[in-house]
């Protein structure tokens, strides 16, 4: 029996190896050149998914387009444009997965591309051995086959690839390189681009040598080069399995820390933070640590250091480290950028940790992250004035974000064309929601945030709801541009292009003109984009919401239509939000001088001031009386409320002088109406008007307007005159008849649900407040019926949706908001 187990035991175990699977390795094969302005915004998408995935094998080929000269493909230019045939590549930036094309401008579509690489399995195990000790350098990569089918019609592709090169220097001049730094660079195919022709029976192993030798150009950098190797199927590419010898050469540190990246410290104090820093390879290393003099933020007054400054770890040992903040007796933020770098042969791969603090009581802040270099002269700016100079931290967003509450009590915010789109990301415009909901002043300036948000699909409706419920922008204008005989809109530009390729040109200067007496920008006067160091390219207009409490305090070109910024105070905050940025204004002085005009206003104390408030109304500011029968009269009780904290007084409630000849006898203000009236903050004052209708007609409207030292509002109101029941019961078309929208506010698109009874169709139809026809929405309609209301084209306004059959018919008021 001993002996019949035992046999059965090895029937099983080389029934398991015969069939073995191993965990597949994605392989990401990226399409790139230096000179392609795409592919300078996608590296950095490439680089996040490369750190975060590092058992992903990833190899970079360097194209010649749109320009020549990208240094690796000059360097191998056949090698890298073998892999660009194979895929039969016609654009860059362009990226395959194992074989698989995928979309390289989003980290979320590689990781889910290499998630589902990673969760097939692969009959091949394979590993890479180098002997740098021989010259040439040898290379041997050994397969197996631990499935149960052969291999066959497939390559092996072995690569030299170099790990990381900065050519800053190299490239000084050469206009046309969009990046000077490159990661995961082809240098050289082994033997050659063609490859390798592999074929493996079930359970066989083979060894492959190659040789190479190490270049002397600069892209050859110091120890920097690693082995890559694939199998990939000719008639599918498939890549059955990837590997590389990288970790074996590559010496990194890991770093950690149990403490908030950010806080605030006392003034003319000290602060540790205590970084762990681990070593995860199975060597020892020597590591020194230093403060990143690049991104390292150390204002005046402030004193950073690290101790200490060079570490031996063995591998998988930790050891403790500690960064000291001393904080001035000043307002003001420092950012610890610190670089742990090992210095061991091989390839010294930097790991990098940031932590910072903001001293206690700082009343104002810059946020940087949003914009590119602008960010010295507006700061400068901002800094000028005396009372801001010891008083303003300059810090980033993420940690401001972290904080949670700052200490300052006004707040810059300013985000250039480079970062457009910011003010749509969840996490920014939550974070500007969470400093209004503070009692944060801010200063917000935003070249084209809101023509995106109006303009592009998918925006965020919280950003929507920011501009036009806290700013009061219902839109912007805009205009355009002709390219290749195609007309595009845009927002309003400052340059000349060319019109075959709709490149840039050169600069438009533009200027930007202030309102006399207004507080911030009376006198101003300057002209923008007059330096091709800092400029604006587009600068949104403006356009305002009717009833809005904003103030316009900007226009551009001598054009008060071509609103450029607004002001905004409630009794709690101000905000100033301006489409131009303050660094577009070469004048030092000019540019200072509008910096501490906005600052001083942000930062002026806000004296207690009332504001209108309508309520009970049947919906916003309108009130709808259904149908009433001529000669009968309904009544409605609204109430004004003061919403601010001083007396309101109500200087004029009088229905519109265009509406009195018609319905002035029609809606008639019965009680509440005789002004002046005075409301305590916080109390109501009822007002009832009349509907009296004199004819039978759809959709008698008139507006009245409500004036007050707290804001004016125009009232609405509106109802039909219909027969008498002795005519005509009111219920028999209601029965016959319904009608019902939703959403009613609409600001683009709504569903109108019709029921028709009759023996006739019915029209749809909608109508304006004065009962013109806007739209003929449908025709002879029968039944239960389900139709679009497309309200995007259709000015904000109250209007009435009729269904009609013959001489019956239901309404029902819609508002539109824009």
């Amino acid at each position: 029996m001993k002996q019949f187990g035992s046999f059965l035991m090895v029937l099983l175990l080389i029934g398991a190896s015969a069939i073995a699977q191993h965990p597949r390795t994605p392989l990401f094969e990226e399409f790139t050149s230096s000179t392609c302005p795409p592919c300078a915004a996608v590296k950095p998408y490439v680089e996040q998914f490369a750190h975060q995935n590092p058992d992903v094998v990833v190899v970079t080929y360097h194209m010649d387009w749109p320009e020549p000269g990208d240094p690796y493909n000059v360097y191998n230019y056949n090698d890298n444009m073998a892999r660009r045939s194979y895929y039969n590549v016609s654009g860059i930036p362009d990226g395959y997965m194992s074989g698989t094309k995928v979309d390289p401008r989003s980290v979320a579509a590689l990781q889910q591309a290499a998630d589902q690489v990673k969760m097939q399995s692969s009959p091949l195990a394979m590993t890479i051995s180098e002997d740098r000790t021989k010259n040439p350098i040898e290379v041997t990569v050994t397969i197996k086959n631990d499935g149960s089918a052969p291999i066959s019609d497939a390559t092996l592709q072995v690569m030299v690839l170099n790990y990381y090169a900065d050519l800053t220097q190299q490239l000084q001049g050469q206009s046309q390189h969009v990046y000077t730094t490159f990661e995961y660079a082809l240098l050289k195919s082994l033997p050659n681009s063609g490859g390798t022709a592999l074929t493996l029976a079930p359970n066989e192993q083979k060894s492959y040598t190659f040789t190479y030798s190490k270049g002397t150009q600069s892209v050859w950098t110091q120890n920097g080069q690693y082995v890559i190797a694939f199998v990939q199927m000719n008639s599918t590419k498939e890549v059955l399995q990837a590997t590389s010898n990288l970790s074996s050469v590559l010496n990194r540190v890991e770093i950690s820390s149990t403490q908030p990246r950010f806080g605030l410290i006392a003034r003319s104090n000290n602060l540790t933070h205590q970084l762990k820093i681990s070593n995860p390879t199975d060597r020892p290393l020597t590591v020194a640590l230093r403060l990143n003099s690049t991104y390292t933020v150390q204002p005046d007054g402030w004193n950073i250091t690290i101790s200490p400054s060079t570490l031996s770890l063995q591998p998988g040992e930790e050891k403790t480290v500690t960064v000291q903040f001393t904080a001035p007796n000043a307002g003001s933020f420092a950012l610890a950028y610190v670089d742990a770098f090992p210095q061991n042969n091989g390839i010294n791969d930097t790991t990098s940790y940031y932590c910072g603090y903001l001293t206690e009581q700082t009343k104002y802040a810059v946020i940087y992250g949003l914009m590119g270099s602008g960010i010295a002269p507006l700061s400068q700016a901002i800094m000028s004035g005396a009372k801001y100079s010891t008083e303003t931290a300059l810090m980033p967003l993420v940690a401001t974000v972290e904080l949670g509450t700052l200490p300052c009590e006004a707040i810059v915010l300013p985000i250039d064309y480079a970062g457009r789109g910011a003010l749509n990301n969840q996490t920014v415009i939550d974070q500007v929601n969470t400093w209004i909901q503070q009692k944060k002043r801010l200063f917000i300036s935003g070249q084209v945030e809101s023509y995106i948000t109006f303009f592009s699909q998918g925006a965020n409706p919280s950003t929507r709801s920011f501009l036009t419920n806290t700013l009061g922008i219902r839109g912007v204008r805009t205009f355009t541009v002709t390219v290749q005989g195609q007309p595009s809109t845009v927002p309003y530009y400052h340059f000349n292009y060319d019109p075959n390729t709709g490149a840039v040109t050169s600069l438009k200067p533009f200027t930007i003109q202030g309102v006399s007496g207004d507080p911030i920008s009376d006198g101003v006067n300057v002209t923008a984009n007059q330096s091709n160091q800092y400029y604006n390219l587009y600068t949104d207009v403006l356009q305002l919401a009717l009833g809005t409490n904003a103030v316009p305090i900007f226009s551009y070109d001598n054009n008060a239509q071509y609103i450029g910024g607004v002001r905004v105070q409630t009794n709690d905050t101000r905000i100033v939000f301006t489409t131009f940025g303050l660094e577009a204004i070469s004048n030092t002085t000019a540019r200072n001088q509008i910096a501490q005009k906005i600052m001083d206003w942000l930062t002026a104390t806000i004296a207690p001031e009332p504001k209108l408030e309508l309520i009970q109304t049947t919906t916003e500011n309108v009130i709808s009386f259904d149908q009433v029968e001529v000669g009968k009269s309904k009544a409605h009780t609204f109430k004004i409320r003061n919403s601010g904290a001083a007396d309101l007084v109500v200087t004029e409630i009088a229905m519109d002088a265009a509406d009195v000849a018609e319905f002035g006898d029609v809606f008639v203000i019965t009680d509440g109406g005789q002004t002046p009236i005075t409301i305590a903050p916080g109390e109501e004052h009822p007002v009832t008007i009349e509907f009296r209708p004199k004819k039978v007609e759809d959709v008698q409207a008139a507006v009245f307007h409500i004036r007050s030292n707290g804001g004016d509002v125009d009232l609405t109101v509106m109802g039909d005159g219909v027969r008498a029941l002795s005519i005509e019961p009111s219920d028999v078309s209601n029965a016959r008849l319904s009608l019902r929208v939703a959403p009613n506010p609409v600001s683009s698109e709504a569903t109108i649900m019709a029921n028709v009874n009759t023996t006739a169709p019915a029209d749809l139809m909608l109508l304006d407040a004065r009962g013109s026809q806007v739209l003929h929405v449908a025709r002879s309609l029968r039944g239960e019926r389900s139709i679009s209301l497309d309200a995007s084209s259709i000015p904000s306004g109250v209007y009435r949706l009729v269904l009609r059959s013959g001489t019956e018919h239901v309404s029902v008021p819609v508002v539109v908001v824009k």
